[in-house]
């Protein structure tokens, strides 16, 4: 402990003294001081990096080290300590998640995770031929195909795009340095308005502002591309938007799509040919029993009709915007103190209902009236009745202002989103619900189609469930659960913790 008076410790001083030692040693050893002032330096330095670590909301990563953290490759950023105020649980906690046990939809999750990280696993093991796209040679003239037959554009890129790749994802470099180069034309600003989000033309870019570093010219091309770009702010984007004048080969998946819809066509041909021969033989036999046969052909249309039509996603027919829903309160005063959870009323109605699509599980989201973004989470059985039942409320929302930010959630060694455990800012210990193990995995991909009267929206989410046993006996809830999901729309984009319980589904009164 530092004495009343004693001048204040900094590390300028501490340096001093570092070096002051290493002259006096320097009579002993001659090596000796300079190992000591270097390891005493990058010693300090070091510290100095560790208490300079990021922060969000108030909040910064703790002192110690995360229970386990996966070593990360080098060529790698760790990610950010924290994030709008959450922070790996520390190792010098004592307590443990206990994790409560799995429901039926709960495991169909966890196995697809457990197979996605197989097929990683086997992948990371099979080595991968890559051929690199051979660089745009000097001097070189490429054509460029133009639509109804008319004679192809000769274009010979500038000499800054020499040992340049010749491609980018699906698109040849030719045509997008073409395109930047006839930029009086206005599809080419909205060519790559409408393909903003492409991988392959991000890389283009990436490749091109590299080039206009040391390029004057190039550089101006690219602020008259943003500025035609920016003119087109706000407006929707087509994918399948091509340049009027230029042919581009169409994608090879759409010869697929095409197969499948002769072969559906060929299906639907040998139904209809089934349905005439039985309708003729229930009409000539009159047999009632003949005449039954016919019921299971209307599965297959129904199959059809919702694959071509514009229906929408199969949803069972009592989950409806307005509907009523009853809220047993029992659940949430018998939690006490244990939660973060409120009451909701016993009665509330339906604003949105949603689908929630994965690779192994299909929810479906019932949000209440209040504007608070509670719902319930319904998952059906195989004979499409309420399996389980689930109520989540708003715990927190954070927007991460950076990449590193982001990285603290999705970093795919350290991110949060799928780490083996979680902590509240209450000190709530959670464990992972959706995948076993120490090490941290992916987060679980959903598509979310949401319904309003006043029309629908879709998200993307990245998800991860995570759960903790309250301690308390049956019929109280012996199960909270944290839901922490990435969501993502078309322009916007932030990070959503849920607190949830358990719920009779019979006490909806979905019927």
């Amino acid at each position: 402990m530092q004495q009343k008076g004693a001048p204040k410790e900094t590390p300028g001083r501490r340096k001093l003294a570092a070096v002051l030692l290493s002259a006096v040693l320097t009579l002993a050893h001659p090596v000796l001081p300079l190992v000591t002032a270097v390891s005493f330096i990058t010693t300090e330095e070091a510290e100095a990096r560790r208490s300079s670590s990021r922060s969000s909301g108030g909040y910064s990563r703790p002192s110690s080290s995360s229970s386990r953290t996966p070593s990360a490759s080098s060529s790698r950023s760790s990610s950010s300590s924290s994030s709008g105020g959450y922070a790996r649980p520390g190792s010098g906690s004592t307590s443990t998640a206990r994790t409560p046990s799995l429901s039926a939809s709960d495991r169909d999750i966890a196995r697809s995770s457990s197979r996605s990280s197989l097929e990683s696993y086997r992948a990371s093991r099979t080595p991968q031929a890559t051929t690199p796209a051979a660089p745009i040679q000097s001097g070189n003239s490429y054509s460029i195909p133009r639509r109804d037959n008319a004679p192809a554009y000769s274009y010979a890129p500038p000499r800054y795009t020499y040992g340049s790749p010749s491609r980018f994802g699906i698109w040849d470099a030719a045509m997008l340095w073409f395109m930047l180069d006839s930029l009086s034309n206005p599809s080419r600003g909205a060519f790559f308005h409408n393909h903003a989000n492409d991988p392959g033309v991000q890389q283009w870019r990436a490749e091109a502002d590299k080039l206009a570093a040391d390029n004057a010219d190039l550089k101006a091309k690219l602020a008259q591309l943003d500025g035609q770009v920016a003119a087109q702010s706000g407006q929707p984007r087509d994918e399948n938007y091509l340049p009027p004048d230029i042919a581009v080969p169409a994608p090879a998946e759409e010869d697929g799509d095409f197969g499948w819809i002769i072969l559906l066509g060929l299906a639907g041909f040998a139904g209809w040919i089934l349905y005439k021969r039985i309708g003729r033989r229930a009409a000539a036999n009159q047999n009632a029993g003949s005449a039954m046969l016919i019921g299971p052909l209307k599965p297959a249309a129904d199959i059809l009709k919702r694959k071509f039509g514009n229906d929408g996603p199969y949803r069972p027919d009592w989950f409806r915007v307005g509907m009523p829903l009853q809220i047993d309160p029992s659940p949430f005063l018998l939690l006490g103190p244990q939660t973060t959870l409120r009451t909701p009323p016993a009665r509330a109605d339906v604003e949105a209902v949603s689908t929630v699509v994965g690779t192994s599980a299909t929810l479906y989201r019932l949000y209440l009236s209040g504007g608070n973004g509670a719902f319930v989470e319904v998952s059906l059985d195989k004979d499409g009745q309420p399996a389980g039942a689930r109520y989540f409320a708003p715990l927190d929302e954070v927007h991460p202002a950076d990449d590193g930010e982001w990285d603290f959630w999705l970093n795919e060694d350290e991110g949060m989103i799928g780490w083996h455990e979680f902590q509240s800012k209450d000190g709530q210990l959670y464990g992972r619900m959706w995948a076993q193990g120490g090490d941290r995995v992916d987060p679980i991909k959903f598509t979310e189609t949401r319904e309003r009267l006043d029309g629908a929206g879709q998200r993307d989410l990245q998800a991860m469930l995570y759960g903790r046993e309250t301690g308390l006996p049956a019929p109280a809830p012996t199960a909270e659960y944290l839901l922490i999901s990435a969501a993502e729309t078309d322009s916007e984009a932030w990070v959503e913790l849920h607190v949830g319980i358990d719920i009779n589904p019979a006490s909806l009164g979905l019927a």
